[in-house]
């Protein structure tokens, strides 16, 4: 019988190795004997958690999947939950509402369906399910993120079963009103790999092109391309993240750097390179950092 185990951690100071942890509680939850496949996970007001997956069964040599959306309080009981189509992750908004985004098709399939988003109140309660699907291909899903009453999703279409990959974005209203959609794509891949709202109403995409480069573009409120640039895979990239806040520490830990990983909390790290790549004039040279040492979770409020 398989199971799959969900651990929720309090974040408290760790050390480097990360052998010390506190969680809040250990949950157990055993879906039928399935295995299971935990998409997403996010706390609601109530201190609980949503989570959303799929687990994946065989039926007359057939696989089918099936999506469960599980609420939890505060001490890890289960208070509900539900089952619909196979979920890839979700986002809770200010109100509690849960926006889980599926994809229309089993995800053992090796053709798409259409994107699927269901929203539903905080009792597990359907309030709208639509479905977003580009005429020209099928969209896999990657990634959701919701600020205020707008939604941003995105994924990758492919057109006609031909290359190369292009992302596909779409931004919608509270009501799953569509408000734009755009389509990027360059003269490779635009493998798609997630859409975060940040700053100013803006929105990053981010990808990579499957050879080595990274594919970041900005959109404004509107829909509008405010840059777009290809970068290699180095610690470079988070320079283009503001929410990030990644920046080299001084005094007594210079040499490593920082990136806020949540309100509360940010990551201690150091290039993990022998020696440590160097400009001409002694500065890190972030262009050449491509693996890095994690030292220490802490708290800096």
């Amino acid at each position: 019988m398989k199971k799959t185990t969900i651990i929720l951690f309090s974040l408290l100071i760790m050390n480097n190795a990360f052998s010390q942890f506190n969680y809040t509680f250990k949950k157990v939850i055993n879906l039928n004997g399935f295995e299971c496949n935990v998409g997403g996970i996010k706390q609601t007001s109530d201190l609980g958690y949503v989570i959303c997956g799929y687990y994946v069964n065989v039926i007359n040599s057939a696989y089918v999947s099936k999506g469960f959306l599980i609420k939890l309080n505060k001490s890890g009981s289960i208070v509900w939950y539900k089952e619909s189509e196979a979920f890839i992750n979700l986002v809770v908004d200010d109100f509690d509402n849960i926006y889980t985004i599926a994809n229309g098709k089993s995800l053992v399939d090796t053709i798409y369906g259409d994107i699927i988003i269901l929203k539903t109140n905080s009792l597990g309660n359907l309030i709208w399910a639509k479905s977003f699907g580009d005429i020209n291909g099928s969209e896999g899903v990657c990634s959701i993120d919701v600020s205020g009453n707008d939604i941003y999703i995105g994924g990758n279409t492919e057109y006609q079963g031909t290359l190369p990959l292009k992302a596909y974005i779409l931004k919608i209203n509270s009501s799953g009103n569509i408000l734009w959609n755009k389509t990027i794509y360059d003269s490779l891949n635009f493998q798609f790999s997630f859409i975060k709202k940040i700053y100013d109403d803006r929105i990053i995409v981010v990808g990579f092109d499957g050879h080595g480069k990274g594919n970041i573009v900005v959109f404004s409120k509107d829909g509008n391309v405010l840059c777009s640039k290809k970068i290699n895979y180095t610690l470079a990239i988070m320079r283009t993240i503001p929410a990030a806040r990644c920046h080299e520490l001084t005094g007594d830990r210079k040499g490593e750097l920082a990136v806020d990983v949540s309100g509360n909390y940010r990551m201690i790290f150091e290039p993990n390179h022998d020696p440590k790549p160097k400009k001409e004039d002694g500065g890190l040279n972030w262009e050449e950092v491509t693996k890095i040492q994690i030292n220490e979770i802490e708290d800096y409020h």
